[in-house]
């Protein structure tokens, strides 16, 4: 058990003038053999014509490894929005995620999420979260091939 530490940076630019730059702080541990946590902050800011918007992120994770190939995660966290206008609003995040090894060859997952949604100040402005569920299927065909279904839905 040792504690680890992560820092990144994306930046991203559309033809449509938006800007977005992501700095991510995140550092986790063993808590046991089966059990690790994860904290992470991380800063979204977004420029265009139409005004400068940040989102700024606190998250909390918990990972549990409860044997027979199952994993399970759980996210909690909080989004604090400032608009175009200056104004602020906060929006509570997570998600819940069981991965399942089925077999040597046969794994996947199934997550369910409420996110904010992070792209330009216009998005921002709306205040935009969402719902969301994913699945996947994985099969391991030979040492170098995999099938993979993926799918999921959003509101």
């Amino acid at each position: 058990m040792s504690i680890w530490f992560r820092t990144t940076y994306d930046s991203l630019e559309d033809t449509d003038d938006n800007h977005l730059d992501t700095f991510r702080i995140e550092m986790g541990d063993a808590i046991s053999p089966n059990v690790d946590y994860r904290l992470a902050v991380r800063r979204s800011d977004m420029t265009s014509l139409t005004g400068d918007a940040v989102i700024d992120r606190a998250a909390a994770a918990l990972i549990v490894l409860p044997g027979g190939g199952n994993r399970l995660e759980f996210i909690v966290g909080s989004d604090r929005t400032e608009n175009t206008a200056g104004e602020s609003d906060s929006e509570i995040i997570g998600s819940a995620t069981w991965g399942f090894g089925a077999s040597r060859k046969t794994s996947g997952y199934i997550t369910v999420a409420r996110e904010t949604m992070i792209y330009s100040p216009k998005i921002a402005d709306a205040g935009i979260g969402y719902d969301s569920f994913s699945a996947a299927l994985i099969q391991k065909l030979a040492s170098r091939v995999s099938l993979e279904l993926h799918g999921g839905s959003g509101a």
